[in-house]
């Protein structure tokens, strides 16, 4: 579609040439993958030439070839200490994940909208300041799996003006893949909670939580409503029942 749009002389809005954002100037479109996603060539204010998703381009996330990014980089290093820490790799890695196109998984991130909001885009000592020691065995994750990397300040240029609240926090493992895309959601208070942590909370496990969807239970209800002690007694009867019946099994064959 894209490209069948794009011999048409179609031009999604914000996307004419002349257009700036940022450091960039819009020059004109770029064929490659156009099937999937708007790509635009664009002039950078320091003289080069630099492809980019239309999508990052407009909101924010792209807004130049890589050099606003060094530049911070090196008036940053003067003064936070942070430089080569492992919270500085945590945050590169973010950012890349979001705005490298070249970068592992750059898909599941930057290609498909997440960005990382102009906060802490700029500053690796405010997503220090923001963010709070790393606990051990814990590495950052978002809380609403299809936001950005938000601070939720209100002095945030971005997340300010949106009101967002904030979206990041320090998990372990266990707790981020409770946390994936693939995983149901509830609302609860305001939040959009992953049923996995609901689980968790209330005592049901996901045998029990997968039956109750199955058998109409809304996914709400199937995570919070505890088990029922008499139905949890009888399912480990049943358990004992059949592994002493494989064992006899076991004991018995010739």
């Amino acid at each position: 579609m894209g490209r069948a749009r794009a011999g048409l002389g179609f031009t999604p809005k914000g996307a004419e040439p002349g257009t700036r954002y940022g450091r960039l100037t819009i020059l004109r479109h770029d064929p490659i993958k156009a099937d999937k996603a708007w790509r635009v060539i664009c002039a950078c204010d320091c003289g080069k030439e630099h492809a980019a998703l239309l999508g990052n381009v407009r909101s924010g996330a792209t807004r130049s070839c890589g050099c606003l990014s060094a530049e911070t980089v090196r008036t940053g290093a003067l003064t936070h200490g942070l430089t080569r820490t492992p919270f500085w790799n945590v945050w590169q890695g973010m950012r890349q994940r979001c705005e490298n196109p070249r970068a592992t998984h750059f898909d599941r991130y930057g290609g498909r909208g997440i960005a990382v909001c102009a906060r802490w885009r700029g500053s690796v000592a405010a997503f220090a300041e923001d963010m709070g020691p790393r606990p051990e065995g814990c590495s950052i994750d978002r809380l609403d799996n299809d936001g950005g990397y938000w601070c939720g300040k209100p002095e945030c240029p971005e997340c300010g003006p949106l009101g967002r609240a904030p979206n990041c926090r320090w998990a372990t493992d266990l707790e981020q893949g409770r946390n994936t895309s693939r995983v149901i959601r509830v609302q609860v208070d305001g939040r959009m909670v992953p049923t996995p942590e609901l689980c968790a909370q209330h005592g049901v496990t996901r045998q029990a939580f997968e039956c109750r969807v199955r058998n109409g239970w809304s996914p709400l209800k199937a995570a919070t409503t505890p088990p029922n002690p008499r139905s949890v007694a009888a399912g480990r009867r049943t358990r004992l029942a059949t592994l002493a019946g494989h064992f006899t099994t076991a004991q018995v064959s010739p």
